[in-house]
């Protein structure tokens, strides 16, 4: 695996609380979308493949996501910067271009936000009725 250098120093994994408590909604804020809608996709497909995950896997992979988050967006930025480096982007239309492939998305990020609080209502009443009938 190569290793991406930011200002000399090494990326290095880092907690991210922002992942911890807003999920694939942090993803889509930070247009990284392939990996938002997979933290939505590959849990509900996993959980219907295997049925109940064990909640030591369930945990290790939250972990997994909050760790490497930063790595990830910092990795993903440093990458657009080099293909406008490849395309020889440069002046107005350089910034232009990491600005529109780069920054964050307040719309994806509210609209997700909104998701993810949906999700989690429905998960907790669920679960409160659940309790409710034993």
């Amino acid at each position: 695996m190569r290793q991406r250098k930011v200002a000399g120093e090494a990326l290095r994994p880092s907690w991210n609380w922002w992942v911890f408590f807003g999920n694939f909604a942090w993803f889509f804020y930070r247009k990284l979308y392939v990996y938002g809608a997979a933290l939505l996709i590959v849990p509900t497909v996993l959980e219907r493949l295997l049925g109940d995950t064990p909640l030591a896997f369930s945990a290790g992979a939250s972990v997994m996501v909050c760790v490497g988050a930063n790595m990830l967006y910092v990795d993903w930025a440093l990458w657009h910067v080099a293909k406008a480096n490849t395309l020889n982007l440069q002046g107005e239309e350089r910034v232009a271009y990491l600005r529109r492939v780069g920054g964050v998305s307040k719309w994806a990020g509210g609209i997700s936000g909104v998701l993810f609080g949906l999700i989690a209502l429905i998960i907790f009443v669920g679960l409160f009725f659940k309790h409710r009938r034993h």
